[in-house]
């Protein structure tokens, strides 16, 4: 029985150190991701690749926020399936967990989306979830979602490193807009320029 219960404490353990390289990977991986991607498609496409394959083969990807017609977007990269299964999701402000999670700004976990009443389902067989915000400047823009074929699969670990690629993901958006529009400033000011000198050859 002693030996038992020794060899099953060190298998856990080593489940454990492997998961934690895991994570640590992947932590890495995206925050290359976020450095180097230079549009908001190859990050999230890069993001979402990593962690689908890694951690979460069943239903992973990221949903933005559209306000003009206040609903959430899946991007075209959302992983559905271990098939990788592409397929366009769109959930309506204030139905699904996706959609509480960007009203209220805070991460989500449901261990059984059978007594869910938020919960909608996209796929069959879904019973767990993880929905994550994303945010640019202290306002949510979009979510991280991870849903599970198992019953209670998500733990506050995996809450942990989500939250933690969230705000790398915001940070790393938040620079790609600030460059956009630096690029864009730029861009008028030799238009201006271009037009000054256009007007005074005129004049002259």
């Amino acid at each position: 029985a002693a030996l038992s219960r020794d060899i099953t404490t060190r298998r856990q353990t080593d489940e454990k150190l492997q998961r934690q390289l895991k994570e640590l990977t992947v932590l890495q991986e995206t925050a290359l991701a976020g450095t180097q991607s230079s549009t908001l498609d190859e990050l999230v496409e890069r993001v979402t690749g990593i962690i689908g394959e890694s951690l979460y083969p069943d239903n992973f990807g990221i949903l933005f926020l559209d306000e003009v017609k206040k609903v959430l977007r899946s991007h075209a990269s959302y992983r559905l399936g271990k098939i990788n299964e592409s397929r366009a999701t769109i959930v309506p402000l204030g139905k699904g967990v996706s959609s509480y999670v960007i009203e209220t700004g805070q991460t989500y976990r449901v261990a059984d989306v059978l007594s869910e009443p938020r919960y909608v389902g996209v796929t069959l067989g879904i019973r767990s979830e993880l929905c994550v915000p994303i945010h640019v400047a202290g306002v949510p823009i979009g979510v991280i979602n991870a849903e599970s074929q198992q019953l209670d699969f998500f733990s506050a670990d995996d809450e942990r490193l989500l939250g933690t690629i969230a705000v790398q993901m915001g940070i790393a958006i938040e620079k790609m807009r600030l460059l956009d529009a630096e690029r864009q400033q730029r861009q008028a000011a030799e238009t201006l320029r271009q037009a000054a000198e256009v007007v005074s050859s005129s004049l002259d």
